[in-house]
């Protein structure tokens, strides 16, 4: 008797020649422990724990082998197909964007804890391309992800999910813009890989060596889940991708979008980023996207050794964008090359207006060894305090704002061979301060 993992393999040829193979309707012929189907979608379902199961080339949808989506892989199951270019699950445009909540069925594939996937094409959902139950560790490797109607890879809520050697291009298809919130800002949907925290989960990840191109909204998302109430704490490591030609951002940062006491720390390195529209990084402590101000977070963002250019600013960095209050922010920016961006570093401890207070908010920053290919007035921005850009500017106040108070940037500048007029310091109105360190 043969003890040990069992191999489950699928061919879409085989389900056009039903005759040949008359027990592929049911649970799979099996043969020295080996089973054969004609979908992915019934392997998955015999399949158990330690399991593998090994997919041919070939198209798989609903129309050429019945599929159903999501395909779950269950537990302890791998699912490896034999190559991106030749192994396509396609989502014949079957499933929805979803917002308030987001919903990880509404994918492709849907992966459980322990499991793992590789060697596809995942395209044309309507929905996500992948995403994972609650609280699951994965591996996600060696997939193109692509003209799916939402995201590439929702992440919800993972233990450890692990990102590697991955392809993504044009996600984000359907456009979708939901309601907006009370800011008046876009909030798009359709990032590469939306990372969005959950309170109870462990929120690890780490997204390495994939290229990313063209995205309706970000290249990669990060951030708690702005209606979850209970704190939440993530731990992001972003190395070694190639990011360019995302709609906003390349890669996009939230401490918190309506959470308390979230704390969020997020690793960004080597990396290369260009030509994405408005920033190559955004990293803001809390911008609020519900009537709550929020307060309490911590957001601690490194960023080391990338090639950011093209974009309208190449680093921003804001602790508290209003509404917000007592959010704490530390920023390492070093040895980065910035590129041909209209503004190269901004960094600002608080940003608010009458109607979106913003009040004694911290951002700690070095910046030091970052190169500039061009030396432009605006190479590095450093502000205590400034309006938002959502409305127009208040008329002048020589005694200062009331909603826009105590906002402190703490600096550590090493600008290089960069001259002094290309660096630009600026407490902002009165009762902020900027406090540099030599």
């Amino acid at each position: 008797m043969y003890f040990g993992p069992r191999v489950l393999s699928v061919s879409a040829q085989e389900s056009a020649h039903p005759a040949a193979h008359p027990s592929h309707k049911g649970s799979g012929q099996a043969q020295n422990n080996h089973h054969h189907y004609t979908s992915i979608h019934r392997a998955l379902l015999d399949a158990v724990h330690g399991d593998v199961v090994i997919v041919a080339p070939g198209i798989y949808s609903p129309a050429t082998t019945d599929e159903v989506f999501p395909l779950f892989v269950p537990a302890g199951v791998q699912l490896l197909g034999s190559g991106a270019s030749d192994c396509k699950v396609v989502g014949d445009e079957r499933l929805r964007t979803s917002n308030r909540p987001l919903d990880p069925h509404e994918s492709l594939v849907l992966l459980g804890d322990e499991s793992g996937i590789s060697g596809f094409t995942l395209e044309n959902s309507g929905g996500n391309g992948l995403s994972h139950v609650r609280g699951a560790s994965f591996l996600v490797e060696r997939m193109v992800i692509q003209h799916n109607g939402q995201h590439g890879v929702l992440l919800y809520g993972p233990g450890q999910a692990t990102i590697k050697d991955n392809r993504f291009y044009d996600n984000g298809t359907r456009h979708y813009e939901p309601l907006p919130p009370p800011l008046p800002i876009s909030c798009r949907q359709g990032h590469h890989i939306y990372f969005e925290g959950k309170s109870q989960c462990r929120n690890a990840a780490l997204i390495v060596s994939n290229k990313l191109n063209k995205s309706f909204a970000d290249g990669i998302a990060l951030s708690p889940s702005f209606e979850e109430l209970a704190p939440v704490s993530m731990t992001v490591q972003v190395f070694d991708n190639d990011i360019e030609h995302a709609e906003r951002a390349g890669i996009l940062i939230g401490g918190s979008f309506g959470t308390h006491e979230s704390r969020v720390s997020v690793d960004i390195r080597h990396n290369r980023i260009h030509n994405n529209t408005h920033t190559g990084i955004d990293a803001t402590g809390a911008l609020s996207l519900i009537p709550r101000t929020v307060k309490q977070v911590r957001l601690s963002v490194t960023i080391i050794d990338n090639d950011i250019a093209g974009s309208q600013t190449g680093i921003s960095v804001v602790s508290g964008f209003g509404p917000a209050e007592q959010v704490h922010t530390e920023s390492l920016i070093i040895n980065n090359r910035m590129g041909d961006n209209v503004t190269g570093i901004t960094a600002i401890g608080g940003m608010g207006s009458k109607d979106r207070p913003s009040v004694n908010n911290t951002l700690r920053s070095v910046i030091t060894n970052n190169t500039f290919v061009t030396d432009n007035s605006s190479a590095i921005v450093v502000q205590g305090a400034a309006f938002d850009d959502l409305g127009p500017a208040p008329e002048p106040c020589a005694d200062g704002y009331a909603w826009l108070t105590d906002n402190h940037v703490v600096l550590s500048l090493h600008p290089g061979d960069l001259p002094s007029s290309a660096i630009q310091v600026d407490s902002g109105p009165r009762g902020n301060t900027v406090e540099l360190n030599e």
